[in-house]
């Protein structure tokens, strides 16, 4: 009775998951493999279940061509198009049978979704979109468009309203013609699990197909404005009845550098020497007028050359506005990471917590170490319990508070703004950040007019 449709591409991470949730619920599975390059076509081939037909089709960015050849291959009455990276409870797949056995005048049913987070354990608050995931086959006329706007086109003997099913609302008036109730079940979709490097990637790609006419920045602006690629939507813990996929945390290590030339070199050797590699290195130079883009260069990272000198926090911005990792760390180019600083901070990165920070070893002309106190905000707005701006940040967080403000204090109203923003700390109790005292190091002057900075902070309410 029911046809699933599959098209999926390197989907090795949960395509067996999501065909063994629907397979007992469906007459067949029509699988289209658009050139995945990874072992997608091995595990669907390896599951041997006579359900499944496999069909190749040539690498392409229509999906609404690609649905459409995956309609054309179906035989049951009853289409259920599914997603590899949607995963169904059995509830939920009982409900579509049952459903689908007793319809009425519906053309169409709609099933809820849980968006998933990239942070295990969570998903997208007050998320309330309905796709029309299953529909009468004799009432869909075919496929149109390409992605992002791929639609079900609806025969016009089948709707009074609009000629689309797609992505409604509660209160859409399809409700009324052509009649899709919502079923009172969801599913859980892992897009998001895949981290923002997955999602800035498939929606760059969105827009360069969609507009033409946009230029490479202007695409990227645009593509980084999107809430799912900036995650700058409210999360709420999910109770999930399955295990997830793995899927790899992404960190991206900014170091903003203006004329250090000697140290910029081992600041970013240290970050290639990490137990755990980060995603991407970016070196934003302020507009050195040393031989440090000539060092920079040496190595294998992205740079970002300022046009002229705008400090410190302007580079942070506009590294991180640069990276594609789901973690940010700020590493000063004078300053060095301990070997297992990624793996060490990672491990923290759990549950409630946004910022993981640990103590201080200094390096260069002074020796010694600074133990820091575990996170207390009250303590906080007395002195810097921070070291720098040095630690693992949620790319979330970073962007919910707008990032560095460009004053002299940014560390400071940084750190403040993120907790008062209501968001968690973890202290490792282990000198992994190493700061170089040396002549001309920032922290001899931060050290002087810190208690003024923080006193213009509260005064002026800059954080």
């Amino acid at each position: 009775m029911i046809s699933a449709l599959i098209v999926a591409k390197n989907e090795e991470l949960f395509i067996q998951g999501c065909l063994e949730r629907i397979l007992p619920y469906v007459s067949e599975v029509i699988f289209v493999d658009n050139g995945s390059i990874d072992k997608t076509k091995e595990i669907v081939w390896n599951l041997k279940n006579p359900k499944i037909k496999i069909f190749n089709y040539p690498e392409t960015d229509n999906m609404g061509e690609l649905r459409q050849f995956s309609l054309d291959q179906a035989t049951q009455d009853w289409i259920w198009q599914i997603d590899a990276d949607e995963w169904y409870e059995n509830d939920a797949c009982e409900a579509i049978r049952m459903a689908v056995e007793t319809p009425g005048e519906a053309i169409s049913f709609r099933v809820g979704y849980h968006q998933l987070s990239w942070r295990k354990g969570y998903k997208q608050a007050n998320f309330k979109h309905y796709p029309d995931r299953l529909y009468r086959r004799d009432a869909v006329d075919r496929y149109d468009g390409m992605l992002p706007n791929d639609m079900t086109k609806v025969k016009k003997e089948f709707y009074k309203f609009r000629p689309f099913l797609e992505y409604d609302n509660e209160k859409d008036q399809s409700f009324e013609n052509p009649v899709q109730p919502i079923l009172p079940v969801r599913y859980y979709h892992l897009a998001r699990t895949r981290g923002y490097n997955y999602e800035y990637l498939k929606w760059f790609r969105y827009n360069a197909i969609n507009h033409k006419d946009w230029t490479l920045e202007y695409i990227d602006q645009m593509t980084r404005v999107n809430q799912w690629v900036g995650g700058l939507y409210d999360l709420e813990p999910v109770a999930i009845p399955f295990e997830l996929p793995q899927t790899s945390q992404k960190v991206s290590i900014v170091i903003p550098n203006y004329q250090y030339a000697d140290f910029v070199g081992k600041a970013i050797e240290s970050c290639q020497n990490q137990t755990v590699k980060p995603h991407e290195i970016i070196v934003v130079d302020d507009f050195s007028q040393d031989n440090s883009v000539e060092v920079i260069q040496r190595y294998d990272v992205k740079l970002v050359r300022q046009n002229h000198n705008s400090q410190v926090a302007a580079c942070r911005n506009t590294g991180a506005m640069k990276a594609t990792g789901d973690y940010l760390i700020f590493l000063d180019a004078d300053d060095e990471l301990a070997p297992t600083f990624i793996e060490e901070t990672l491990k923290e990165m759990k549950g409630d917590i946004q910022v993981v920070y640990t103590d201080l070893e200094f390096i260069g002309d002074q020796q010694g170490m600074v133990g820091y106190p575990d996170f207390n905000i009250e303590l906080l707005k007395q002195s810097q319990i921070i070291p720098s701006a040095c630690a693992l940040i949620d790319r979330r967080i970073f962007e919910q508070v707008g990032g560095f403000n460009q004053d002299w204090y940014e560390d400071f109203s940084f750190w403040l703004r993120v907790a008062n923003a209501g968001f968690n700390f973890k202290h490792i109790g282990k000198p992994l950040f190493r700061y170089r005292k040396h002549g001309s190091s920032r922290i001899n002057m931060l050290d002087e007019k810190q208690q003024f900075g923080f006193e213009q902070l509260k005064q002026y309410g800059k954080y």
